[in-house]
């Protein structure tokens, strides 16, 4: 139906559309550990823990040039002209075969994307050998529909895209074994001793690069030997030279089972027969195959379940393959029953059919386990093609018409499988090309301390994406936190290893994750808290230095520093300034009430302050501070807030629980015993508590001046808040909602504690049992008449060229200084759009996704996070991510010189 010629123009377009994906989706994927630990690299540094002491210790500090790892990746290694070139990346996987991409370090600089380019030609290889196979074996046909069905398959196309070499090149080399044996030129004589060599060597290194490929080739090696009566009177001197050639490339991984000190062989055997002990039952095979072939014909789902999504799982993504792996079951049975079958897909199904056994009994993770027969599963599916042009031929019918249409039926659900989800850097998980490639950019332009990687997705990712050497520290960690994963209210779990890396290691950024998924280690989401409790048994604190979000704004990553005393971490410019003894501000200490304020006002004011420092009561069952004062106490009562208080919202929660579309859902912190959080939705933003004081003078500016402010200077976005009773202007609140400091006391102890108050309406039901309102119109007078009553912070001196330049830049016509009777303010209180970066994408009170209150900066110098969402640790990082309406703005600064620009931030500093 086809000849040779017309099949080898489809294999060259095949190649074309296989490397145009491949080209697309490297700089699409995220990256994975798995790539960058087998790569030649600088020796890795690992964080070994011992009697409570940890030591530092690279990989290649010994004399010899062939080191063992004490317990990460890789674990056998060549150190030689500096770099750690991996042997093994693991007890069952060789990192040999990833040396050849060094030699074209020209090209790619090391950089992963680029190097995942330049291996794409592995994969047009792939194809190649596979069609020269098919064609020997079952006609040119069946090899052009091979390839074509191949250069689209998602289980192909985006596994080479990632360079996950060790899933998809024992299967390669494996189909390099078998084109040298049929492409002898007799095929009447079996092979010779030379030919058997080089078999043998290609299986020794598909083996030595994964010893899955034991799992491939020996079926094949069975159902050839059975099908041919040449191959089954192969001398013993063929069979001699392919075993030794086989046995020579798997040296070094024998050696290493033998030698290793950490065992890990012996361990992974141990490990696999528990495995298959535990899963001996029909339904667990049902699910293997139903799994197998989701990961074929559907991998996006794999990555759609890694983050917390259904999947949406199309019929047809299972129907297709179920037909080819049907197929090539049937044409393996009648080739067994020594009945006319298809011979390429009967091996085939040898193949899948042996794999799929294996990965029932062997693994407990599912999808990239059946990475290793894709091209398998591919064939199968072009022999099904095949099969349906040879029935329209025997009916009468134009058989390239069937075939074209049993072909476009075929791919073109596999090709849209591969790209319907959209874009797979915007995971919500740690794993996240967006938030690595923020990482990168970070560790470049920000000095500091050594990176300490806890995760074990994240190991080698640090210096994948900036070049910065990293420690790990995720394995020593990993068996601490493993004895007691199955305790949760165990907070003390990993401390004393995270005391001991604090100590090693001085002013350590520990990389975290923010998002895990069930994929990830049972203990990684306690990584957090496994460092805030040794900062707490050192008597330090924990800061973040910066986090890193997926292109939606979700954090997945984060730096963390500990700090003690004096001890400060080089990453940080500033930390939030405590008031000097001394320090006037205004006419009060900070944190004290106002002069002007009468008697009456100051015995409220104490009344109030007491209840504000106390347990609330009726706390929860949800909150993120049981009293005021936990929230708001940096630098003093009544100050902003930290990580440790924040408060998570999100918008448009789903129908089934009742509430409308478009609402503001709150997701407090911390439970009391016996409820448990829920888990926040992935577009969940966080709030920092704003400081409080002169809240009680911002009141009291009169709706005229905001409103003349607002239309004074401003873009046509620029407006106030006009929803309250009166149309009254709302002054409080990140997208301002609230109008006075009671609705403002009210508000917060319902989303911060929890507690249901008179001034919340019906909504403030929590339902933990106490009657509601929880609190009534008194005891939130009482709470506001102490934040009425709070001296503004006032100013710490002056500076004439930093002023100038905050006028000069246009900071000044949204931060304004006086809204009497509030003086050095800085706000006009008005509701500005603030571009994608700020953008929370919540929709609040009548305000968009994008849109903000302008910020006071009174009592700047006393933060030490800035933005709503506390996402900024330094004054610089805070004034560019503005955008919208203060773009121009940011241009400003950005163009100007070094001295106006530290002119600014020493005036910012004053205020």
């Amino acid at each position: 139906m086809l000849n040779a010629g017309y099949a080898r123009i489809v294999l060259v377009v095949a190649i074309g559309v296989f490397l145009a994906q491949g080209w697309y989706l490297a700089g699409a994927q995220v990256g994975y550990n798995e790539e960058v630990v087998g790569h030649a690299a600088p020796p890795a540094t690992e964080i070994v823990v011992e009697d409570h002491v940890a030591r530092a210790i690279s990989i290649c500090d010994s004399h010899s040039r062939i080191a063992f790892s004490r317990g990460g990746d890789p674990h056998l290694v060549l150190c030689a002209g500096g770099l750690a070139w991996p042997i093994l990346v693991n007890s069952y996987i060789g990192g040999v075969l990833y040396w050849p991409l060094q030699l074209l370090r020209p090209l790619h600089h090391g950089n992963l994307i680029a190097l995942r380019r330049t291996a794409l030609p592995i994969g047009a290889f792939a194809l190649l050998v596979l069609f020269l196979l098919v064609e020997r074996l079952g006609g040119a046909l069946c090899a052009a529909l091979t390839v074509v069905v191949t250069a689209v398959f998602p289980a192909v196309v985006i596994m080479h895209s990632v360079l996950t070499f060790f899933e998809l090149v024992p299967a390669l080399l494996i189909a390099c074994a078998a084109l040298v044996v049929v492409q002898r030129a007799d095929p009447s004589l079996p092979p010779s001793a030379w030919r058997a060599a080089a078999t043998g060597t290609l299986v020794g290194l598909a083996v030595f690069a994964s010893i899955k490929a034991v799992f491939i080739g020996a079926p094949l090696l069975a159902f050839a030997l059975f099908e041919s009566p040449v191959l089954r009177r192969t001398s013993a001197r063929a069979w001699l030279a392919a075993g030794l050639a086989a046995m020579l490339m798997t040296l070094p991984m024998a050696i290493a089972a033998i030698a290793d000190p950490n065992s890990g062989f012996g361990h992974q055997v141990t490990y696999r027969l528990a495995a298959a002990a535990s899963k001996l039952n029909p339904r667990a095979f049902a699910g293997e195959i139903v799994t197998a072939l989701i990961s074929a014909a559907d991998l996006g789902i794999y990555m759609a379940r890694a983050d917390g999504t259904d999947g949406n799982l199309w019929p047809a993504t299972l129907l297709l393959p179920a037909i080819a792996l049907a197929y090539s079951t049937v044409a393996f049975v009648r080739a067994l029953r020594r009945l006319p079958h298809d011979r390429v897909a009967a091996a085939c199904g040898a193949v899948q059919l042996f794999y799929l056994v294996f990965v029932w009994l062997a693994y407990t993770q599912e999808g990239g386990n059946y990475l290793a027969i894709c091209y398998a599963q591919a064939i199968s599916a072009a022999c099904v093609i095949a099969a349906v042009g040879r029935m329209v031929a025997k009916r009468g019918g134009n058989p390239i018409v069937g075939v074209g249409l049993a072909t476009a039926i075929t791919i073109v659900p596999l090709v849209v499988n591969t790209y319907r989800r959209g874009d797979p850097r915007n995971l919500a998980i740690s794993i996240n090309m967006e938030a690595e490639r923020a990482l990168g950019e970070h560790l470049q332009r920000t000095p500091g301390g050594p990176v300490v990687v806890t995760s074990t997705n994240l190991v080698g990712i640090p210096d994948a994406v900036s070049g910065h050497p990293e420690l790990r520290l995720n394995d020593a960690l990993g068996r601490a936190m493993g004895e007691c994963a199955e305790q949760p209210d165990d907070h003390g779990c990993g401390q004393d290893v995270v005391v001991a890396a604090i100590n090693a290691v001085p002013r350590a950024r520990f990389l975290v994750p923010l998002r895990t998924v069930h994929y990830d280690k049972g203990w990684e989401h306690r990584i957090s808290d496994a460092i805030a409790s040794a900062a707490h048994a050192l008597g330090a604190q924990v800061q973040e230095e910066a986090h890193f979000e997926t292109r939606q704004g979700v954090p997945v990553l984060a730096l963390l520093v500990v700090e003690r005393g004096s001890e400060s971490n080089g990453s940080h410019e500033r930390a939030a300034r405590q008031p000097h003894e001394n320090e006037k501000v205004g006419e009060a200490q900070l944190g004290q009430p106002r002069a002007d304020l009468t008697a009456a006002e100051r015995a409220a004011f104490d009344a109030g302050q007491q209840l504000f420092t106390q347990t609330l009561p009726a706390v929860g069952p949800f909150y993120n501070g049981q009293s005021c004062g936990e929230c708001h106490a940096i630098p003093t009562v009544g100050g902003s807030g930290d990580l440790e208080h924040v408060e998570y919202i999100a918008a448009n929660p789903p129908a089934p629980d009742g509430r409308p579309h478009g609402e503001i859902v709150v997701y407090r912190q911390h439970p009391l015993p016996g409820w448990t959080a829920p888990t926040p939705p992935p577009n969940v933003r966080r709030r920092i508590a704003p400081p409080l004081y002169g809240l009680g003078l911002i009141e009291r500016i009169p709706d005229a001046t905001i409103r003349a402010a607002c239309g004074r200077g401003h873009a046509a976005g620029a407006k106030s808040q006009g929803t309250l009773p009166d149309n009254s202007v709302a002054r409080f609140g990140v997208k301002a909602f609230l109008g006075n400091v009671p609705d403002f006391v009210g508000s917060m102890l319902d989303s911060e504690s929890n507690v249901s108050n008179p001034l919340e309406g019906e909504g403030s039901n929590d339902g933990d049992g106490f009657p509601d309102p929880e609190v009534d119109l008194k005891f939130i007078e009482t709470l506001a008449a102490f934040v009425r009553g709070l001296a503004p912070p006032g100013r710490n001196g002056t500076d004439a060229a930093g002023e100038s330049a905050f006028r000069s830049f246009g900071c000044a016509v949204c931060h304004v200084p006086d809204m009497s009777p509030a003086t050095n303010v800085f706000s006009d209180f008005c509701v500005h759009r603030m571009g994608d970066v700020l953008a929370d994408g919540i929709p609040d009170h009548d305000t968009k996704g994008d849109e903000f209150r302008t910020t006071p900066l009174q009592g700047l110098r006393f933060r030490k996070l800035y933005l709503h969402d506390g996402r900024a640790t330094t004054l610089e990082s805070a004034i560019t991510a503005h955008g919208g309406e203060a773009e121009s703005t940011v241009r400003a600064y950005q163009g100007a010189t070094g001295d106006q620009r530290a002119a600014l931030l020493r005036f910012l500093d004053t205020l």
